[in-house]
């Protein structure tokens, strides 16, 4: 709960929940490619597309890395071959094609179910995306309200080749201090500097192989991020890899003696201080809500009157029959409404969609044929 810091859950934090899983089955499976290891690498992979589409950030760096490493693999077969060099350790070249093939196997299939919903409902395996190459992808963008207008936002990615690069590199270093989404920061380290700063003793530290081949399946995280949406609450994507690569760095730091700690310390305290309370002023709301509730309890109220900051959504459930089918016009909040909901928000569903409606009637109809009750 890196971002929200909300008592509740998202997506986004059930996207964030494979990072830790794929990179540790990475940093197993690249070893030798040995087909168990990389069977659970495309499992965690594919879990993790199904997910939310923003879970190709991470797929992406682990992709590459997957690359990166058959290429060596390849180098040295080859040079194996020319020299009649063969070290014990050196796994075969069979195996090593077998394992690639696992691994991409379990991440489609696993994956799979998404795309063929999809395809079957909007003919469009990538839906909402692809559309120009999908022609028959439905519904169709609609004029008006939901008309799609293309255009820069605050998450773009900014200039063009080699100019958008550059940015984009400079965005693995200030995205904690310049987070888009909602403007929460005020140029304080919400998010975590400490990756950030703490990255280039990669370079420095004993044992650093692994903590290199992290770091780079993460840049790559990080490119695709900033080239496509840097919303900095999809970074929960791989974010926990961060998290992790920070503590490693933090212990790498630590044990190198009290010269490295003297500037170590200071470091995460000035992180500590800094940005600490940021989680609970963010929070506030869902703190003092939790509060209420529990002082709800030791007041004895317990029947409805606990839920009383949702005494809007527990009246229009006492004043609809049990088995209502409501139709909510741009309405998110469910929590205290116990009948089934329908929303027009295009980003959630196309369940009920405006395509093609002409009239009053056409939208009577439509909703009649959804089963809705209530508006």
């Amino acid at each position: 709960f890196v971002y929200d810091q909300s008592i509740g859950g998202s997506a986004d934090h059930l996207l964030g929940f494979f990072a830790a899983p794929v990179l540790l089955a990475a940093a197993r499976a690249l070893t030798a490619f040995d087909w168990r290891w990389c069977a659970l690498l495309g499992v965690a992979l594919g879990a993790h597309l199904l997910v939310k589409y923003q879970a190709v950030y991470l797929v992406g760096g682990v992709g590459v890395a997957v690359v990166v490493r058959l290429l060596v693999l390849a180098a040295q077969h080859v040079y194996r071959r020319a020299t009649g060099w063969t070290p014990a350790e050196q796994p075969s070249w069979r195996p090593t094609i077998l394992g690639a093939a696992v691994l991409f196997g379990a991440l489609v299939l696993v994956s799979a179910p998404h795309f063929a919903k999809n395809v079957a409902f909007y003919k469009n395996p990538a839906y909402p995306f692809a559309q120009q190459v999908f022609k028959s992808s439905w519904p169709k963008r609609v004029p008006g309200f939901y008309e799609e207008r293309k255009g820069s936002n605050v998450f773009s990615p900014k200039g063009t080749g080699v100019e958008r690069q550059v940015w984009a590199l400079k965005k693995i270093y200030d995205y904690s201090l310049t987070t888009a989404n909602r403007g929460l920061t005020n140029r304080r380290p919400y998010m975590g500097s400490l990756f950030s700063l703490l990255l280039p003793c990669a370079l420095l530290l004993p044992r650093r192989k692994r903590l290199l081949g992290v770091t780079g399946v993460l840049l790559v995280a990080f490119m695709l991020w900033a080239n496509t949406a840097a919303n900095d609450r999809y970074l929960l994507s791989f974010y926990d890899g961060c998290i992790g690569m920070a503590l490693a760095l933090m212990v790498g730091v630590w044990e190198l003696g009290w010269t490295a700690r003297l500037g170590l310390v200071p470091l995460v305290g000035i992180q500590l201080i800094w940005g600490g309370d940021a989680m609970l002023f963010y929070g506030r709301k869902e703190l003092e809500a939790a509060l209420d509730l529990i002082g709800q309890g030791y007041n004895g109220n317990y029947d409805d009157r606990r839920f009383r900051e949702r005494g809007a959504q527990l009246d229009v459930t006492q004043a609809t029959p049990r088995d209502a089918v409501i139709f909510a016009r741009n309405y998110k909040g469910l929590l205290g409404l116990d009948r089934t909901v329908l929303s027009d928000v295009r980003a959630a569903t196309n369940y009920t969609t405006y395509v093609g409606l002409k009239d009053a009637r056409d939208l009577y109809d439509m909703l009649s044929a959804r089963g809705v009750t209530h508006l």
